[in-house]
Protein backbone atom coordinates (compact mmCIF):
# COMPACT_ATOMS: atom_id res chain seq x y z
CA UNK A 1 0.00 0.00 0.00
CA UNK A 2 2.61 2.50 1.04
CA UNK A 3 4.68 1.38 -2.17
CA UNK A 4 1.91 2.16 -4.14
CA UNK A 5 1.47 5.94 -2.66
CA UNK A 6 5.23 6.50 -3.55
CA UNK A 7 4.82 5.27 -7.05
CA UNK A 8 1.44 7.70 -7.35
CA UNK A 9 3.38 10.66 -5.78
CA UNK A 10 6.34 10.02 -8.11
CA UNK A 11 4.55 10.00 -10.90
CA UNK A 12 2.54 13.09 -10.15
CA UNK A 13 5.65 14.46 -8.99
CA UNK A 14 7.10 13.83 -12.74
CA UNK A 15 3.86 15.49 -14.70
CA UNK A 16 3.97 18.80 -12.47
CA UNK A 17 7.66 19.23 -13.05
CA UNK A 18 7.03 18.31 -16.79
CA UNK A 19 4.40 21.36 -16.56
CA UNK A 20 6.40 23.27 -14.95
CA UNK A 21 9.40 22.84 -17.81
CA UNK A 22 7.09 22.96 -20.57
CA UNK A 23 5.95 26.30 -19.22
CA UNK A 24 9.35 27.50 -18.55
CA UNK A 25 10.51 26.21 -21.86
CA UNK A 26 7.15 27.94 -23.30
CA UNK A 27 7.74 31.44 -21.82
CA UNK A 28 11.32 31.51 -22.44
CA UNK A 29 10.93 33.04 -26.07
CA UNK A 30 8.52 35.17 -27.87
CA UNK A 31 7.98 35.25 -31.76
CA UNK A 32 6.47 39.20 -32.73
CA UNK A 33 4.78 39.39 -36.21
CA UNK A 34 6.70 41.41 -38.92
CA UNK A 35 4.00 44.32 -38.67
CA UNK A 36 4.53 44.50 -34.82
CA UNK A 37 7.22 45.17 -32.64
CA UNK A 38 7.76 43.77 -28.73
CA UNK A 39 8.14 45.69 -25.82
CA UNK A 40 9.50 44.04 -22.76
CA UNK A 41 8.52 44.94 -19.25
CA UNK A 42 11.19 43.17 -16.82
CA UNK A 43 9.49 43.22 -13.24
CA UNK A 44 7.32 46.25 -14.27
CA UNK A 45 9.97 48.29 -15.46
CA UNK A 46 10.07 48.79 -19.57
CA UNK A 47 13.10 47.36 -21.42
CA UNK A 48 14.17 50.07 -23.59
CA UNK A 49 15.25 47.27 -26.72
CA UNK A 50 12.37 46.87 -29.19
CA UNK A 51 11.55 42.98 -29.92
CA UNK A 52 11.70 41.69 -33.37
CA UNK A 53 10.48 38.37 -34.82
CA UNK A 54 11.91 35.36 -32.42
CA UNK A 55 13.41 36.59 -29.33
CA UNK A 56 14.35 35.48 -26.27
CA UNK A 57 13.31 36.57 -22.58
CA UNK A 58 12.94 35.32 -19.23
CA UNK A 59 10.12 33.56 -18.42
CA UNK A 60 7.06 34.54 -16.00
CA UNK A 61 9.52 37.72 -14.62
CA UNK A 62 9.31 39.11 -18.18
CA UNK A 63 6.35 39.82 -20.21
CA UNK A 64 5.91 41.47 -23.90
CA UNK A 65 3.98 43.65 -25.17
CA UNK A 66 3.12 43.95 -29.09
CA UNK A 67 2.63 46.84 -30.61
CA UNK A 68 1.32 47.69 -34.06
CA UNK A 69 4.06 49.51 -36.52
CA UNK A 70 1.57 49.42 -39.55
CA UNK A 71 -0.23 52.78 -41.30
CA UNK A 72 -2.89 53.70 -38.60
CA UNK A 73 -5.81 55.48 -39.96
CA UNK A 74 -8.15 57.96 -38.04
CA UNK A 75 -10.96 59.24 -39.94
CA UNK A 76 -13.70 60.88 -37.54
CA UNK A 77 -16.12 63.58 -37.38
CA UNK A 78 -15.22 66.71 -35.12
CA UNK A 79 -16.95 69.89 -34.42
CA UNK A 80 -15.05 73.05 -33.91
CA UNK A 81 -15.97 77.24 -34.02
CA UNK A 82 -14.66 79.53 -36.75
CA UNK A 83 -13.76 82.81 -36.22
CA UNK A 84 -16.84 84.31 -36.79
CA UNK A 85 -18.20 81.89 -33.98
CA UNK A 86 -20.09 79.45 -36.68
CA UNK A 87 -20.19 75.47 -35.45
CA UNK A 88 -18.16 73.69 -38.26
CA UNK A 89 -18.34 70.05 -38.26
CA UNK A 90 -15.18 68.73 -39.84
CA UNK A 91 -14.40 65.26 -41.70
CA UNK A 92 -10.90 64.48 -41.65
CA UNK A 93 -8.14 61.48 -42.17
CA UNK A 94 -5.50 61.04 -40.40
CA UNK A 95 -2.36 58.55 -41.04
CA UNK A 96 0.47 57.78 -38.91
CA UNK A 97 3.32 55.20 -38.06
CA UNK A 98 4.89 53.96 -34.76
CA UNK A 99 8.48 54.57 -35.17
CA UNK A 100 9.66 51.01 -34.02
CA UNK A 101 12.88 52.21 -32.06
CA UNK A 102 10.67 54.52 -30.35
CA UNK A 103 8.10 51.92 -29.41
CA UNK A 104 9.01 51.38 -25.99
CA UNK A 105 9.46 54.58 -24.59
CA UNK A 106 5.79 55.75 -26.35
CA UNK A 107 4.36 52.27 -24.74
CA UNK A 108 5.98 54.02 -21.07
CA UNK A 109 4.04 56.89 -22.04
CA UNK A 110 0.88 55.61 -22.83
CA UNK A 111 0.30 52.16 -22.79
CA UNK A 112 -1.07 50.60 -26.03
CA UNK A 113 -3.50 53.61 -26.04
CA UNK A 114 -1.42 55.87 -27.54
CA UNK A 115 -4.37 56.84 -29.91
CA UNK A 116 -6.64 58.62 -26.71
CA UNK A 117 -3.65 60.01 -25.16
CA UNK A 118 -1.69 61.76 -27.87
CA UNK A 119 -3.19 61.72 -31.04
CA UNK A 120 -6.18 62.64 -31.04
CA UNK A 121 -5.62 65.27 -28.17
CA UNK A 122 -3.36 66.95 -31.02
CA UNK A 123 -6.16 66.75 -33.39
CA UNK A 124 -8.81 68.78 -31.31
CA UNK A 125 -5.76 71.18 -30.28
CA UNK A 126 -5.14 71.65 -34.24
CA UNK A 127 -8.36 71.63 -34.99
CA UNK A 128 -9.32 74.78 -32.63
CA UNK A 129 -6.25 77.06 -33.35
CA UNK A 130 -6.26 76.55 -36.61
CA UNK A 131 -10.36 76.63 -37.91
CA UNK A 132 -10.65 79.04 -35.25
CA UNK A 133 -7.90 81.48 -37.39
CA UNK A 134 -10.60 81.79 -40.59
CA UNK A 135 -14.08 83.02 -40.81
CA UNK A 136 -16.60 80.05 -42.08
CA UNK A 137 -16.95 81.68 -45.80
CA UNK A 138 -12.93 81.30 -45.74
CA UNK A 139 -12.79 78.04 -44.46
CA UNK A 140 -14.49 76.89 -46.92
CA UNK A 141 -12.31 78.64 -49.62
CA UNK A 142 -9.26 77.66 -48.49
CA UNK A 143 -9.85 74.39 -47.09
CA UNK A 144 -6.56 72.60 -49.08
CA UNK A 145 -4.58 75.67 -46.96
CA UNK A 146 -6.14 74.20 -43.40
CA UNK A 147 -5.45 70.85 -44.62
CA UNK A 148 -2.03 71.47 -44.53
CA UNK A 149 -1.91 74.00 -41.34
CA UNK A 150 -3.61 71.34 -39.39
CA UNK A 151 -1.00 68.59 -40.50
CA UNK A 152 1.48 71.00 -39.58
CA UNK A 153 -0.08 71.37 -36.10
CA UNK A 154 -0.43 68.29 -35.47
CA UNK A 155 3.19 67.26 -36.19
CA UNK A 156 4.29 70.03 -33.41
CA UNK A 157 2.49 68.89 -30.68
CA UNK A 158 3.06 65.06 -30.88
CA UNK A 159 6.62 67.08 -30.87
CA UNK A 160 6.15 68.64 -27.63
CA UNK A 161 8.61 69.50 -24.84
CA UNK A 162 6.90 67.20 -22.43
CA UNK A 163 7.67 64.14 -25.05
CA UNK A 164 11.35 62.62 -24.56
CA UNK A 165 11.43 61.37 -28.21
CA UNK A 166 9.63 61.19 -31.58
CA UNK A 167 7.03 58.93 -31.50
CA UNK A 168 5.05 58.89 -34.57
CA UNK A 169 6.39 59.25 -38.35
CA UNK A 170 4.63 59.54 -42.23
CA UNK A 171 1.58 61.90 -40.45
CA UNK A 172 -0.33 62.92 -43.07
CA UNK A 173 -3.80 64.64 -42.62
CA UNK A 174 -6.62 65.58 -44.58
CA UNK A 175 -9.90 67.47 -44.54
CA UNK A 176 -12.08 66.23 -46.48
CA UNK A 177 -14.98 68.26 -45.52
CA UNK A 178 -16.59 71.10 -43.97
CA UNK A 179 -20.52 71.29 -42.91
CA UNK A 180 -22.05 73.63 -41.21
CA UNK A 181 -25.56 74.33 -39.78
CA UNK A 182 -28.85 73.83 -42.28
CA UNK A 183 -29.32 77.96 -41.35
CA UNK A 184 -25.73 78.90 -41.92
CA UNK A 185 -26.15 77.05 -45.46
CA UNK A 186 -29.42 78.75 -46.72
CA UNK A 187 -27.45 81.61 -46.27
CA UNK A 188 -24.44 81.40 -47.84
CA UNK A 189 -26.93 79.82 -50.76
CA UNK A 190 -28.88 83.16 -50.41
CA UNK A 191 -25.51 85.30 -50.58
CA UNK A 192 -23.96 83.21 -53.68
CA UNK A 193 -27.22 83.93 -55.29
CA UNK A 194 -27.64 87.88 -54.22
CA UNK A 195 -23.66 88.18 -55.78
CA UNK A 196 -24.35 86.36 -58.64
CA UNK A 197 -27.80 89.08 -59.23
CA UNK A 198 -25.47 91.74 -58.81
CA UNK A 199 -22.37 90.69 -61.14
CA UNK A 200 -25.26 90.47 -64.16
CA UNK A 201 -26.87 93.89 -63.12
CA UNK A 202 -23.32 95.27 -63.10
CA UNK A 203 -22.48 93.69 -66.63
CA UNK A 204 -25.36 94.95 -67.95
CA UNK A 205 -24.73 98.20 -66.58
CA UNK A 206 -21.11 97.81 -68.07
CA UNK A 207 -23.18 96.92 -71.44
CA UNK A 208 -25.22 99.89 -71.22
CA UNK A 209 -22.54 102.75 -70.40
CA UNK A 210 -20.22 101.32 -73.43
CA UNK A 211 -23.61 101.27 -76.23
CA UNK A 212 -23.81 105.13 -74.70
CA UNK A 213 -20.29 105.34 -75.33
CA UNK A 214 -19.87 103.97 -79.11
CA UNK A 215 -22.82 106.60 -79.64
CA UNK A 216 -21.71 109.49 -78.30
CA UNK A 217 -18.79 108.51 -80.43
CA UNK A 218 -20.67 108.10 -83.63
CA UNK A 219 -22.31 111.28 -82.84
CA UNK A 220 -19.20 113.28 -82.73
CA UNK A 221 -18.41 111.67 -86.08
CA UNK A 222 -21.37 112.69 -87.66
CA UNK A 223 -20.91 116.27 -86.04
CA UNK A 224 -17.37 116.47 -87.28
CA UNK A 225 -18.48 114.88 -90.67
CA UNK A 226 -21.18 118.03 -91.10
CA UNK A 227 -19.01 120.57 -89.76
CA UNK A 228 -16.00 119.17 -92.56
CA UNK A 229 -18.77 119.60 -95.34
CA UNK A 230 -19.80 122.69 -94.00
CA UNK A 231 -16.33 124.13 -93.99
CA UNK A 232 -15.44 122.95 -97.82
CA UNK A 233 -18.79 124.68 -98.75
CA UNK A 234 -17.95 128.03 -97.24
CA UNK A 235 -14.36 127.51 -98.80
CA UNK A 236 -15.51 126.18 -101.97
CA UNK A 237 -19.01 126.68 -103.52
CA UNK A 238 -18.69 124.41 -106.37
CA UNK A 239 -17.94 121.50 -104.00
CA UNK A 240 -21.77 120.61 -103.99
CA UNK A 241 -21.47 120.44 -108.04
CA UNK A 242 -18.58 118.11 -108.21
CA UNK A 243 -20.47 115.89 -105.61
CA UNK A 244 -23.53 115.75 -107.82
CA UNK A 245 -20.63 115.02 -110.79
CA UNK A 246 -19.30 112.07 -108.96
CA UNK A 247 -22.83 110.47 -108.23
CA UNK A 248 -23.51 111.11 -112.07
CA UNK A 249 -20.49 109.08 -112.91
CA UNK A 250 -20.95 106.29 -110.31
CA UNK A 251 -24.77 105.88 -111.67
CA UNK A 252 -23.46 105.93 -115.14
CA UNK A 253 -21.15 102.95 -115.02
CA UNK A 254 -23.78 101.44 -112.92
CA UNK A 255 -26.30 101.64 -115.43
CA UNK A 256 -24.13 100.44 -118.16
CA UNK A 257 -22.76 97.20 -116.31
CA UNK A 258 -26.45 96.05 -116.38
CA UNK A 259 -27.22 97.12 -119.85
CA UNK A 260 -24.03 94.91 -121.19
CA UNK A 261 -23.54 92.12 -119.18
CA UNK A 262 -20.42 89.84 -119.76
CA UNK A 263 -21.67 86.42 -120.90
CA UNK A 264 -19.85 83.53 -121.69
CA UNK A 265 -20.04 81.97 -125.75
CA UNK A 266 -22.45 79.27 -124.25
CA UNK A 267 -24.62 81.31 -122.02
CA UNK A 268 -24.71 84.15 -125.38
CA UNK A 269 -25.57 81.24 -127.67
CA UNK A 270 -28.30 79.98 -124.85
CA UNK A 271 -30.14 83.44 -124.68
CA UNK A 272 -30.28 84.18 -128.44
CA UNK A 273 -31.52 80.72 -129.42
CA UNK A 274 -28.60 80.72 -131.84
CA UNK A 275 -26.16 77.90 -132.49
CA UNK A 276 -22.83 77.86 -130.59
CA UNK A 277 -20.14 79.12 -133.14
Amino acid sequence: METNVKNVLKWVAIFVGAIILLCLVWGAFVVVPATHVGVPEKLGKIIEDPMRGFSLKMPIITDVHEMDITLQRVERLDSTYTKDVQSAYISYVLTYRIIPENAPALYQYAKNNCEAVLIKPSINTALKDVIGQYTAMDAIDKRPVLSKQIEERIKKELSAKKLRKEYFTDISFYLSNIDYSDVFEQGIDAKVLAEQEALKVKNRTVQIEEEARQQVIKAEAEAKSIALTGEALRLNPQYIELQRLDVQKEMAKSAAKWQNPVLSSGQSSLLLGLPNK
